[in-house]
């Protein structure tokens, strides 16, 4: 008598091979987009793009924040199950923006400050995705985005019209500095998918 295949290892539409699409939220990433594919509930590998639309920041009136990101992954469940180690591929792109008037008082002389970095980054994370009997997977996971390599923060100002390079400070070139260079833990709180 042969064993049931658990939900992990039974075959899909291409055979061993099992594929779908996901959706999930975390924290950088934000939303979170991907493609993931599953062989005999061993192997995994996948990609994914997040956004964070500008948002503002508070007590910084009027800064505001976005990033974008877009990565490959591999990862192995070592017991045919929920369980995964994992590791990531991938670049990120942070940007932010504020303005502040050159001369208190003033309206013309307001100056608009852009600031970006942009990191490459490998993120060995560890996590679970459950699989349900029709195919719908449910999981998180968490790791940290080490940079590899990065692009130097970029700091602009654009005022009447004319736009120019300008050097960093304050708060603003503290985070993207260390957006492109330091470390960051990464949350994958709810992913949601569906095997075919």
């Amino acid at each position: 008598m042969t064993e049931k295949p658990s939900v992990y290892t039974k075959d899909g539409l291409l055979g061993p091979v099992r594929l779908g699409p996901t959706v999930g939220i975390g924290a950088p990433d934000g939303l979170r987009f991907g493609l993931f594919t599953t062989w005999k509930g061993l192997l995994g590998a996948g990609g994914a793009l997040s956004l964070i639309p500008m948002f503002g920041v508070p007590q910084a009136s009027p800064a505001q924040v976005s990033r974008f990101s877009g990565e490959g992954f591999l990862r192995v469940h070592p017991f045919r199950g929920a369980f995964f180690a994992g590791l990531a591929g991938g670049v990120a792109k942070t940007e932010g923006s504020t303005s502040m008037l050159a001369v208190k008082g003033e309206p013309a002389s307001r100056v608009a400050l852009r600031a970006s970095a942009t990191a490459v980054y490998l993120a060995p994370h560890l996590g679970f995705r459950w699989m349900l009997p029709f195919g719908m997977t449910v999981g998180f996971d968490a790791g940290v985005e080490i940079p590899v390599a990065s692009s130097k923060a970029e700091f602009e100002a654009r005022a009447q019209g004319e736009t120019q390079d300008v050097p960093g400070k304050g708060k603003i070139a503290t985070a993207m500095s260390y957006a492109a260079s330091k470390p960051v833990p990464v949350l994958h709180l709810l992913e949601v998918g569906y095997a075919f």
